[in-house]
């Protein structure tokens, strides 16, 4: 039997057993990395252990320790991961499973709002979850009477699901995305004290072995009353009396095509004059969680969209546009609008200035 690091360094002689023990060495992360602790022939690696020197197996049992911790802490790999903090500085906007999961016993619990298709929240969704499919209620005039409309049928929806002020709002999606992205903003809009946001959605709560249930709740009408932080929300004039100002920085938060008015979606394709583009996909990380605060921070100042400024993001209809603004919240950018409005508006309006970016 040959004991070896990964390094290739070894520890132990060969028995002539033919089997292979390897000890991996290196940081914390590389050994979730590496998966340590699934062995797929543990019962021979016993074998083996039971025919070599006393001294080698004590060894063994001694560098083993921390990695059985480990083990019986049940945290491994994506388990570790989403409990390790991603550094933001408002790290109490978002819940990962696991904790989510574990204040659903709460005496109480969490308001869930799932924001998905009717049809796909039927086929599984979280325990007590109640949907709201908010997608397509978009609003193309944000002068203040259709404004005020608007935000009032919105938060009448929240509230008629079961929305309250004194209990933990938890919004999700299929992963960390723009449909619950803009429920977010719209509870932040209201005044509610404790929105949230399921980091990963539905697939990261799957992938910590977590279930779903398609048995549904009947959800009683929430006690709030709703209020309105102007300072969240962006209408056109907002956007227009801004514009060529040193302080602030509009955030494109749209496809590549559509930013360079290759893909039209309103009457004019193009951009708002001097705004900055960074697609809001780059938000997310491979599995559809937000990127840790080091790697946003990166994306965004390295774009010139700084903490000193005010930033007024849009999209096309202001879903896209919420994400990033909760991207921004989470590193704890002070002043940061949504333009609800967003290109649909403002490329309709033959009033307002656009250009056309070049490739």
């Amino acid at each position: 039997m040959v004991i070896t690091f990964v390094s290739g360094i070894n520890i132990g002689p060969d028995t002539g057993t033919g089997h292979n023990i390897y000890l991996i060495s290196g940081s914390f992360p590389t050994l979730i990395d590496a998966r340590v602790g699934r062995l797929e022939h543990f019962g021979a690696v016993c074998a083996a252990l039971a025919e070599t020197q006393w001294w080698t197996v004590l060894f063994v049992a001694l560098i083993s320790i921390p990695y059985v911790v480990v083990f019986a802490m049940g945290l491994w790999n994506n388990d570790l991961m989403s409990a390790m903090p991603k550094g933001y500085a408002n790290p109490e906007l978002l819940i990962s499973p696991r904790e989510l999961n574990r204040r659903l016993g709460d005496a109480a619990p969490p308001t869930l709002v799932d924001l998905r298709q009717a049809e796909v929240f039927a086929q599984g969704h979280l325990p007590g979850a109640v949907n709201l499919d908010l997608f397509g209620i978009s609003l193309i005039d944000t002068s203040p009477a259709p404004l005020d409309a608007f935000l009032w049928m919105i938060a009448h929806l929240l509230v008629i699901r079961g929305v309250s002020a004194e209990r933990t709002v938890v919004v999700y999606d299929g992963q960390s995305g723009i449909r619950a992205a803009r429920a977010f903003w719209f509870l932040e809009l209201f005044g509610h004290p404790d929105p949230r946001l399921l980091d990963g959605g539905v697939s990261a709560w799957l992938r910590q072995g977590l279930t779903t249930t398609t048995e549904t709740v009947s959800p009683r009408k929430g006690r709030w009353d709703v209020s309105r932080v102007d300072a969240r929300l962006a209408t056109w004039n907002d956007v227009a009396t801004r514009l060529g100002r040193d302080d602030v920085v509009i955030l494109d938060t749209r496809s590549d095509d559509e930013y360079y008015g290759s893909h039209v979606r309103a009457k004019r394709g193009g951009a708002i004059p001097g705004a900055v583009h960074i697609e809001w996909s780059q938000n997310l990380d491979g599995e559809g969680a937000f990127k840790a605060a080091v790697d946003l921070q990166a994306l965004y100042t390295d774009s010139g969209v700084t903490d000193d400024l005010e930033v007024v993001s849009y999209c096309q209809g202001g879903y896209r546009a919420a994400h990033s603004y909760l991207a921004l919240r989470l590193l704890g950018y002070p002043r940061v609008r949504n333009y609800i409005g967003s290109w649909k508006e403002w490329g309709d309006r033959k009033d307002l200035p656009i250009i056309q970016p070049q490739r």
